[in-house]
């Protein structure tokens, strides 16, 4: 599993390719990248993707945005007129169609931990669903974690706990764990043991509490 789950962090080629859309943004004066979060993000590469079949009307390209999207439509569409270079398109599509191979390299990683995973005896405590969730705010970066299966009910059903429901500790941290610790899962003597194993500490909220 250690030699497996090692390639599912973000490869760093990926990144390079973002900057190089950035940057072919940046020529030809669209700033849609500094008005969203990510431009590798769904609105974001609903926006790329239609740009690059042609579309220029900044108002359509602005309803491409999902409705979770805090920013206004006005900086949006102001943010999306420019000058649509043809170089610049073929240097923004070339380094789009990049960054989803490594993407779909990652995909393939998953696949392989999820038949990993599947591998392993079930806890005997563990129950046939988690159990509710109680702390306040989940800390989850779900866009970093595998997308074709629940690696939190897999990490449930094989440490017999829901790690994730530690303050401060994502589904990640304990995929990390299992990857380091072979699935054990014994008490610890120190009260933040367990965050310590994990590298993290609880959330600034928590510890204010």
């Amino acid at each position: 599993m250690r030699f497996v789950a090692s390639p599912r962090q973000p490869h760093p080629n990926a990144a390079e390719h973002v900057l190089h859309m950035q940057k072919a943004l940046d020529q030809m004066n669209l700033q849609i990248h500094r008005v969203l979060d990510d431009i590798t993000g769904l609105s974001g590469l609903r926006i790329l993707d239609a740009i690059l079949a042609g579309e220029r009307d900044t108002v359509r390209l602005t309803r491409l945005c999902h409705a979770r999207v805090k920013s206004n439509q006005d900086p949006i569409a102001k943010s999306l007129e420019g000058d649509y270079r043809p170089e610049h398109l073929f240097a923004l599509r070339q380094s789009l169609a990049a960054f989803r191979y490594y993407q779909s390299l990652v995909t393939e990683v998953d696949h392989e931990i999820q038949r990993g995973l599947q591998h392993l005896a079930t806890a005997t405590t563990a129950q046939p669903t988690p159990p509710k969730r109680t702390k306040a705010s989940p800390y989850q970066r779900g866009r970093y974690e595998p997308k074709g299966f629940d690696l939190r009910t897999e990490l449930y059903r094989i440490f017999g706990i829901d790690l994730t429901n530690v303050p401060g500790i994502q589904r990640q941290d304990s995929a990390d764990h299992l990857v380091r610790d072979r699935h054990r899962c014994s008490p610890l003597p120190q009260r933040f043991g367990l965050c310590i194993l994990a590298g993290t500490l609880p959330g600034e909220q928590d510890q204010r509490r």
